[in-house]
């Protein structure tokens, strides 16, 4: 998704929980005429041995949505956020919950999020209080 690809900013949000290092990558689109309302499409990057195949199809679907979206301005911004939804029930272990606090996306107002899932665990999304009024949709 980055630059040399689809023209877009790529942050990378390292993190470590459990003795684990972790990463967030968000690419966030800002909007033109309404920049502070952001819409969240999510995408989990949790994988064990035995559900590699079925959770490759939401990171898959996440880079083919953002190619659709390279060079077309929006009205409102979007985030495209690939985390690790947390196999434990810690929340320091949750990509989501680490994003929410960063920089790049913590200002916004997030007005719909888009969780793409496989419909194979780990499941729900566990969102970070922040968000739990923020309406979402998921789509497999």
């Amino acid at each position: 998704m980055g630059p040399d690809n689809m023209g877009h900013a790529v942050v990378r949000q390292e993190f470590t929980a459990g003795g684990q290092a972790l990463e967030n990558i968000m690419v966030p689109l800002m909007g033109k005429t309404k920049a502070d309302e952001a819409v969240l499409v999510l995408a989990p990057l949790d994988t064990t041995e035995a559900n590699a195949p079925d959770e490759a199809a939401p990171p898959a679907a996440l880079l083919g949505i953002a190619h659709s979206f390279a060079g077309d301005p929006q009205p409102r911004t979007i985030v495209f956020l690939a985390a690790p939804n947390g196999l434990s029930t810690r929340d320091d272990a949750n990509g989501c919950w680490q994003a929410a606090n960063h920089v790049t996306i913590s200002d916004l107002k997030f007005t719909q999020i888009i969780a793409l899932t496989s419909g194979n665990p780990p499941e729900p999304f566990r969102l970070p209080e922040v968000w739990k009024d923020v309406p979402i949709r998921k789509s497999r």
